[in-house]
């Protein structure tokens, strides 16, 4: 491998500029998905968030309704 490329200063740049934009697309995307995925993540958050509110009334509501069913049949 060494023969077919010969050991000058131009091929050494070559690679190097290759491997430096690359680096730079490569870094780029990974910070890009990174940023998509903290969106995400915080509008799945604020989903959940409202969904367990939502739960939490409705389970507060069922267990009112049904204190008043027992005090109404006793009573």
């Amino acid at each position: 491998m060494h023969r077919l490329l010969k050991d000058n200063d131009e091929s050494h740049g070559l690679v190097s500029f290759f491997l430096s934009a690359f680096g730079v697309f490569y870094g780029l995307t990974i910070g890009l998905i990174a940023v998509a995925t903290g969106e995400s993540f915080s509008s799945v958050e604020a989903t959940v968030s409202q969904e367990a509110s939502a739960i939490s009334a409705c389970c507060m509501d069922i267990s009112r309704i049904q204190r008043r069913t027992r005090t109404n049949s006793r009573g």
